[in-house]
């Protein structure tokens, strides 16, 4: 594709995986520091995805990695119609995010607490229910949607050990109510060609 966007896009840690998927990958996101330490090769803007620069129909795709979580409390509403307007006709997007329905979130919460926050995570992040994000798609006028387990495995988790529950699982990414049991899941959907 021409244009890909990541939204939001951090200090460009995920540009290692799109960037062969588009001649020209942008970047946003609210935290300079973050963007100040992006690849060169991401076109960035500091900037809030609500409030952005871009124009109507300017993306072919857009991602938007573990993202959703943090704005659980707003609605997701406001950011799907901002990524609606500013993807082309036909476009694509792809979300990865947090199921609550993840079995071990019951452990990990009292972990949490108990030793301090080993994960790093920020107050407002908490998983959704996957529904809440398919409901919110639909109701942006998004179609195609589609959704898959990414990993049933966890950060926790030694990465020898990670891998067999990832081999393991394979065969459940895509049945239909396992996959909302994964700890990340793959949202994709596109922007009708004719509106």
């Amino acid at each position: 594709v021409d244009k890909l966007l990541i939204a939001p896009v951090g200090d460009g840690d995920d540009y290692k995986y799109v960037k062969d998927f588009a001649e020209n990958i942008y970047g946003i996101d609210i935290s300079p520091h973050a963007v100040g330490k992006c690849n060169r090769n991401i076109i960035t803007e500091v900037g809030d995805i609500l409030h952005n620069p871009y124009s109507d129909d300017f993306f072919d795709l857009i991602v938007s990695p573990l993202f959703f979580h943090h704005v659980v409390s707003i609605g997701f509403d406001p950011f799907l119609e901002e990524f609606h307007r500013i993807m082309k006709k036909g476009g694509k997007l792809i979300i990865l995010d947090f199921s609550i329905f993840y079995p071990l979130n019951s452990f990990t919460k009292p972990i949490k607490k108990i030793f301090n926050n080993p994960y790093g995570e920020v107050e407002d992040e908490k998983p959704f229910r996957p529904k809440l994000i398919i409901n919110s798609l639909k109701k942006q006028g998004f179609a195609k949607i589609e959704v898959e387990a990414a990993n049933y495995s966890h950060c926790l988790f030694p990465i020898p050990l990670a891998r067999i529950i990832n081999k393991i699982t394979e065969p459940i990414h895509n049945h239909k109510i396992l996959k909302n049991f994964s700890w990340l899941i793959l949202f994709g959907a596109s922007k009708p060609s004719q509106i």
